[in-house]
């Protein structure tokens, strides 16, 4: 390298010094410029080609060069070549430092990742341990696997046979309640005051044993409860003294450890959760059967009087009743065992005759049945004005109870979809979280053969992960559709039994156009009825209601009303097809559905069929009179049920955007996820 740098000095000094020489003969005594012509002609003669070869002593003649002058030269250049030197020996060494602290990092992770995983770095002896431990790994979580499903079935099992017995004991306690309900109904039935209260003995008595038998049924729900929740944890200490890391002296690694016992842990919080609301559940349950039997109990009693005067009433009259065909009797036989001649002792009191008894009490039988003719006419028109009235209550009772039963089912779907949504958004938030430990999971590094198999598990893990998200977007899918369906089957159902009821009671009600009309010498046809209002005002003043009774010939014969059958619902509307929603096309938008279309060459096969979706059941046909009460039934009816569609379908339209949201999501997510892995064994990838 000297060398080279020193010929270089001695061409470029060299050039210099002949440079200098001609400058000099040119100032000194150099001829003058020659002629144009002598130019031209200069030019015109071709150079003479340079020798072939030139030796080192050609190029470089001897130089009047001193010794000082070319030392000094020589000395810059050995300066400025150390120099050099020194940088690039410098540069080097930060190279070779920045190359040797990748080096050890990269080695650093791949051997931290390597034990974290249990897999030594490639050897005899290391891959047989790598291959042991594996197998053992495997059955450790095949353990606990195996162990979490035993538990999940358990408390699976667990709930179902705590639903079974607190539907029944909702089912019996409910009937033993409305045997209450039932002897108020048939109250009119007993025949005297004395089977009114055998009937409240055993009423009482009937009270007595449903709250005994609350106490003791939820006292037993509850017990069960406690039990199962005692086995619970009696299986989940036996797996978990087990269930120990290297630390502990056991054979699991610390992060499958604290995995499990997460996984665990989790499962046993819910169920904790589902028994404290089955335990709500039964205190609801004992809270509204104690409450429920105290309101009929007192409904009852409250009953009993009326009943009790009535039956009072019915009993003196036919004392009564029977006490005058005895003294008739009585009389009869008296006159005709009287002796003609012998005189009657009283005759102020004892006529001679039959005959002239009765003459002589015929005023006071007059009186009587004026005075019972009086309290019929009374009750006529106090019938009549209460007929007016219950005909105005059945004209408004149909909108106020189907509205009722409207907020009812919309309040029962909105409960059973939350809770359905809430079951399936937490699956979902669980496997948005392994997407994004799968994400963070993946590092540049694993494009190295050395990480094939770390890849290679990370892409069988995430491609698990995607499998059962989108399976649990589709079971949430066909949940919650099933259960709209059968909520909206539930709701006409309970319609259609509200409005055969409804106008059944209608059709036996005495409405005005059934009544006889009034007789022309009755004060109440000088006064017209012009409406409800007036008939209310006149009937709170205690003056009685008045009216004009429509046409009604007396002697025709059964009800003036026309027997119609009023049109059915249409039930279909209330289908998932008519709401919009088509299975097979969810099923079609599923990244898996894509791949599989993509892999039989364009041509879906069509999905596996489900079980076939019950067709709701329609509302028989209703024949009942045709009456303004009936009219607004029917009109409240309608117009309930479509409220009820409309809430429907944006029930059903809303899932539908949910669950579309989440597989786009997901088909997003797939394209990201297969070009982040082009990347990575492309080694392009910057994490």
């Amino acid at each position: 390298g000297f060398g080279h740098h020193a010929e270089v000095a001695i061409t470029v000094i060299g050039t210099m010094n002949q440079a200098g020489s001609h400058v000099e003969e040119g100032e000194e005594g150099a001829p003058a410029p020659a002629a144009p012509a002598e130019a031209a002609a200069a030019e015109e003669t071709p150079e003479e080609p340079p020798p072939a070869e030139e030796t080192p002593e050609a190029m470089f003649p001897d130089l009047p060069v001193s010794e000082d002058m070319l030392r000094v030269l020589l000395t810059a250049i050995q300066v400025r070549l150390l120099t050099e030197m020194e940088e690039h020996h410098s540069k080097v060494l930060l190279r070779a430092d920045q190359w040797c602290t990748a080096g050890t990092q990269e080695l650093t992770e791949e051997l931290e990742a390597c034990l974290r995983a249990h897999r030594p770095r490639a050897g005899h002896v290391e891959e047989d341990l790598q291959r042991a431990r594996e197998v053992e790994l495997l059955e450790q979580v095949r353990r606990a696997d195996n162990f979490l499903k035993g538990i999940t079935r358990s408390i699976i099992a667990q709930q179902e046979a705590q639903l079974k017995k607190r539907t029944e004991a909702e089912k019996e306690l409910k009937d033993l309640v409305n045997k209450i309900t039932t002897a108020e109904r048939n109250l009119n039935t007993e025949l005297s005051t004395k089977h009114l209260k055998i009937k409240q003995r055993q009423i009482e008595k009937l009270k007595a044993e449903i709250i005994d038998m609350v106490s003791t049924r939820c006292d037993f729900l509850r017990t069960q409860l406690k039990q199962d929740e005692e086995e619970v944890a009696t299986s989940h200490g036996k797996f978990d003294s087990n269930f120990k890391s290297f630390e502990d002296g056991g054979s699991y690694t610390p992060e499958a450890v604290e995995s499990i016992r997460e996984r665990l842990n989790k499962l046993v919080e819910e169920g904790g959760l589902a028994r404290a609301d089955v335990l709500k559940d039964v205190d609801e349950l004992q809270e509204k059967t104690l409450s429920s039997t105290e309101a009929n109990y007192t409904s009852f009693i409250a009953e009993l009087d009326p009943h009790n005067e009535d039956l009072s009433l019915i009993e003196a009259i036919d004392k009564t009743i029977s006490g005058a065909k005895t003294v008739v009797s009585t009389a009869e036989a008296y006159y005709a065992a009287k002796d003609p001649k012998r005189e009657i002792t009283r005759p102020e009191s004892i006529p001679p005759t039959l005959q002239e008894i009765e003459a002589m009490h015929e005023k006071t039988f007059v009186s009587m049945l004026e005075q019972a003719d009086s309290h019929v006419q009374a009750a006529v028109k106090e019938v009549r004005a209460q007929v007016i009235v219950v005909a105005d209550w059945f004209a408004r009772a149909p909108t106020v109870a189907f509205s009722d039963v409207l907020k009812t089912h919309k309040e029962n779907v909105e409960l059973q979809c939350a809770m359905v949504d809430k079951k399936y958004a937490k699956s979902h938030a669980a496997f948005m979280a392994k997407q994004e430990e799968s994400k963070m999971g993946l590092k540049p590094s694993m494009g190295l053969a050395s990480h094939e198999a770390e890849l290679n598990a990370l892409c069988a893990t995430e491609m698990e992960r995607a499998h059962a998200s989108v399976d649990g977007m589709h079971e949430h899918a066909r949940t919650v559709m099933a259960l709209l369906g059968e909520l909206a089957e539930k709701f006409g159902g309970e319609l259609g039994q509200a409005v055969v009821t409804m106008l059944t009671v209608m059709d036996t009600t005495v409405l005005p156009e059934d009544l006889h009309p009034l007789e022309p010498d009755d004060a109440l046809k000088a006064l017209e009825r012009k409406n409800l209002r007036q008939l209310r005002r006149i009937l709170r003043a205690g003056h009685g209601p008045a009216m004009q009774a429509k046409p009604n010939p007396v002697e025709a014969k059964g009800r003036t009303y026309k027997l119609r059958a009023w049109q059915d619902l249409n039930m279909v509307q209330l289908s998932l097809d008519e709401a919009g929603w088509n299975e097979e096309a969810m099923v079609a938008s599923s990244p898996h559905r894509q791949d599989e279309v993509a892999d039989s060459g364009g041509e879906a096969a069509p999905p596996a069929a489900e079980a076939a979706e019950a067709s709701p059941r329609p509302i028989g046909q209703v024949k009942a009179l045709d009456t303004p009460c009936q009219q607004a039934c029917v009109n409240s009816r309608d117009r309930v049920f479509y409220a009820f569609r409309d809430f429907y379908y944006k029930c059903v339209a809303d899932h539908k955007q949910l669950i579309l949201a989440r597989l786009k999501d997901e088909t997003q997510w797939k394209a990201i996820w297969e070009d982040l892995l082009t990347n990575v064994k492309s080694g392009g990838l910057t994490v």
